[in-house]
């Protein structure tokens, strides 16, 4: 079984050429969580039914929301800093998961691509 290595500039394999990672960069957080949407799931049915549908759309709206200046809205202190740094690395850790798929995705393209182009060369050579 070939390996595939995971290098700075991408991925290699003996089979293929060099996949380079596109750059990454932690976006801003700059929305304002929807309270209203968030309130109205059911997050233990979400799990149960395996429900990826609403997993994608919430998201954007979860990874890219600013938690820093939100209040408890029964007594209207601040966040404990703790829970919010633990929602911040949730976030973190949601955004490079979301890049990663994405540049699984171009790989699969690019790796079709190029199994379609060899499947027609030895069909007409």
């Amino acid at each position: 079984m070939q390996s595939t290595a995971a290098t700075a500039e991408g991925f290699s394999s003996p089979l293929f050429e060099t996949y380079t990672l596109p750059t990454f960069k932690f976006q801003p957080r700059c929305e304002r969580i929807d309270w209203r949407r968030i309130s109205a799931l059911d997050v233990d049915r979400v799990a149960q039914e395996l429900d990826v549908a609403t997993l994608q759309e919430n998201i954007a709206g979860v990874t890219f929301c600013n938690l820093n200046q939100e209040v408890c809205s029964r007594c209207g202190q601040p966040v404990d800093p703790v829970l919010l740094k633990v929602l911040r690395l949730a976030q973190l850790i949601i955004e490079y998961l979301l890049h990663c798929q994405d540049c699984l995705s171009a790989s699969v393209a690019q790796l079709e691509a190029r199994l379609q182009a060899s499947l027609g060369q030895q069909k007409h050579g």
